[in-house]
């Protein structure tokens, strides 16, 4: 059916999340406040990753491929083509595997390659470019919580001690889970902070985030 008025819709891919480390999804920790804060938020419990690697899981997650047919990424168009051909604007923002392996975002309008540690820049990009066109779908990739566990802001540096900051061993099993959970934070952050750049008045909008993995 026909849509009258601006729309605007994210497929984000995380890295590395872990459900059982989202406070959101009952986990011991506060990792995820800024998200449990809103009220138009549903949580999967029932999402499997087809793959425990990248270069595996995000081609089936942006593709028809799947484990029993896994070259059908190399085949076919990926999910850029349906939107392209509803008249959307596309952009693929990637700090992670979509900023370089080309064919998964081939026929975009745009491809914007972020620096490992840029994920906080993805909801800026999102508004700016939300803002020209009337039709925009964006696919982000975050760096997200891939080892090693160091991407996260200082205010999102909260458990201690954690080898990023302290002197711990990245031996020590609690610090390292220290380190992660504070990436959490800042995944929560950006994820956030996407759903609010997205989130107007008078527009159709949404967001979908999976994680390739945990």
């Amino acid at each position: 059916a026909k849509t009258e008025g601006k729309e605007i819709y994210v497929l984000a891919i995380g890295e590395s999340l872990r459900y059982s480390s989202l406070s959101l999804a009952g986990y011991r920790r506060s990792t995820t406040p800024l998200l449990e804060s809103l009220d138009n938020l549903t949580l999967f419990s029932d999402y499997y990753s087809t793959a425990n690697l990248t270069m595996y899981s995000v081609p089936q997650i942006v593709t028809r491929a799947t484990p029993d047919d896994f070259l059908l990424n190399y085949k076919e168009k990926s999910i850029v083509s349906p939107f392209k051909e509803c008249g959307f604007k596309v952009f693929v923002i990637a700090a992670n595997l979509l900023g370089y392996d080309k064919h998964l975002s081939f026929g975009c309008d745009s491809l914007i390659a972020l620096a490992e540690n840029e994920d906080d820049r993805i909801a800026e990009l999102v508004d700016s470019l939300a803002d020209i066109y009337e039709k925009s779908f964006f696919i982000v990739h975050y760096k997200g919580n891939h080892g090693p566990y160091d991407n996260f802001r200082k205010d999102q540096d909260i458990y201690h001690p954690n080898p990023v900051s302290d002197k711990a061993s990245w031996d020590n099993h609690e610090a390292m889970i220290n380190a992660y959970d504070n990436t959490v934070l800042f995944t929560d952050y950006n994820t956030y902070n996407l759903i609010k750049a997205i989130d107007r008045p008078e527009t159709q909008s949404g967001l979908i985030m999976v994680s390739d993995h945990g």
